[in-house]
């Protein structure tokens, strides 16, 4: 990363280099760990990298628009490391703990489910995560801040869930939840602290039987039979597809017509 004495010209001219490394940032001679970090979308924000335990940390001042000029950057960052290194305070934690008491757990989800899962889930993961957070959340538990949300907290709502909504609903949400609090911790982006224990870890579940029968050969006569005696055409050719194509119920029920091959009777997932 570049190192020089950051003045106005130079950050105004500071440009994204697509072929260059993801993270681009312009280091300042004049305060250790300064620098302006430029994104691919054109922002460009004062940053403040330092270490904490052997740990490198990069925390975000605020954008140029920001600071009337380099010099109150500089000022801003040195008084981040004054407080570091006499008061013990991290730049990261104390932002953590500003915006985790703002940010609820139904809003840790909803981050969870629309930055993430809408990109990497398949459509029945991302089906159920909503529902999970529509019907499985009382007002009462969704509205607590995420970092005040605790072991006890998970286990009353799985408890109560598992009267209310049955037992595999209530193994389901409590994994959801767990799997927020893991990305968010990852994402170290301020919503919740550093190092935050997950509340759900250790949340004893519901046992499970496994609810998967497979077909035997033997069995098919019976389940052409049933199939064919069913009186809706719409369930039969569904049942039909699933038994001939082998696909996921997802995949069937998310199927358009563009990919149905008529012609030449294939269909496409």
């Amino acid at each position: 990363m570049a190192t020089t004495r950051l003045t106005k010209l130079q950050i105004d001219v500071l440009a994204y280099d697509q072929s260059g490394p993801t993270k681009k940032i312009l280091h300042d001679t004049q305060v250790p760990g300064l620098g302006v970090r430029v994104y691919a979308s054109g922002k460009k924000s004062y940053v403040l990298n330092y270490r904490v335990n052997g740990r490198q940390r990069c925390f975000t001042l605020g954008s140029i628009a920001a600071f009337r000029s380099v010099s109150e950057a500089r000022e801003e960052a040195n008084a981040r490391l004054i407080a570091l290194h006499r008061d013990g305070i991290d730049p990261l934690v104390e932002k953590a703990l500003g915006r985790s008491r703002r940010t609820s757990l139904a809003a840790l989800l909803e981050r969870y489910i629309e930055e993430y899962l809408a990109t990497e889930a398949s459509f029945s993961t991302l089906r159920d995560a909503k529902s999970s957070l529509k019907n499985h959340l009382p007002s009462t538990v969704s509205r607590i801040p995420a970092i005040d949300v605790n072991r006890g907290t998970i286990r009353r709502l799985h408890k109560k869930l598992t009267v209310r909504n049955g037992k595999y609903a209530a193994n389901r949400t409590v994994q959801l939840l767990k799997a927020a609090f893991n990305w968010a911790e990852a994402e170290e982006d301020g919503t919740l602290p550093v190092g935050h224990r997950n509340p759900c870890t250790r949340v004893k579940l519901n046992p499970e039987r496994s609810r998967d029968r497979v077909v035997h050969k033997h069995d098919l006569p019976a389940l052409l039979a049933a199939i064919n005696a069913e009186q809706n055409p719409y369930l039969r050719a569904y049942f039909m597809l699933l038994m001939y194509t082998a696909c996921r119920k997802s995949e069937l029920l998310g199927l358009l017509w563009s990919n149905v091959d008529i012609r030449n009777e294939r269909l496409t997932f």
